[in-house]
């Protein structure tokens, strides 16, 4: 079976390409192809979602710019996946059940080819990685 290592951040530029950098480097370590969503944040006063409360305060959010601003038709047919219009079931992110923590990369390795799943989102590796990879700092591949 195909399986996709996912990059599906919903914040702004810089969390995105930093995630997708993850997936990519997660993607190329497995031997599988990489993939990346990119859900269009609008803003405006019009749109209430970008907005945030902090401290008593509303600010306005970020605006991320479309897809096709960044890659061009090539990378976007190749790399580009609408994840919420896959079936739910073989989506696999870290809000789902997996054997926590991975102590290393090769412990998600494993997970990643005994399960199920099809497509892989690492979008809340980043973030959580104390938990998740508890030694695998994808902020220090480099």
């Amino acid at each position: 079976m195909q399986k996709y290592i996912v990059s599906n951040r919903t914040d702004a530029n810089c969390a995105r390409f930093y995630n997708m950098t993850l997936a990519f480097y997660v993607s190329k370590r497995f031997g599988v192809e990489f993939l990346f969503d990119w859900g269009q944040v609008d803003v405006g006063i019009e749109n209430d979602d970008v907005y945030k409360e902090w401290q008593g305060q509303r600010m306005l959010g970020c605006k991320v710019d479309t897809k096709e601003c960044y890659f061009d038709e090539v990378f976007l047919k190749e790399h580009y996946i609408d994840l919420k219009a896959q079936d739910e079931n073989k989506v696999w992110n870290f809000h789902k059940p997996y054997p926590a923590p991975f102590k290393n990369l090769n412990d998600f390795k494993d997970f990643f080819y005994k399960s199920d799943y099809v497509y892989y989102d690492l979008s809340d590796a980043n973030t959580i990685n104390s938990w998740a990879f508890t030694e695998f700092q994808p902020h220090t591949v480099w």
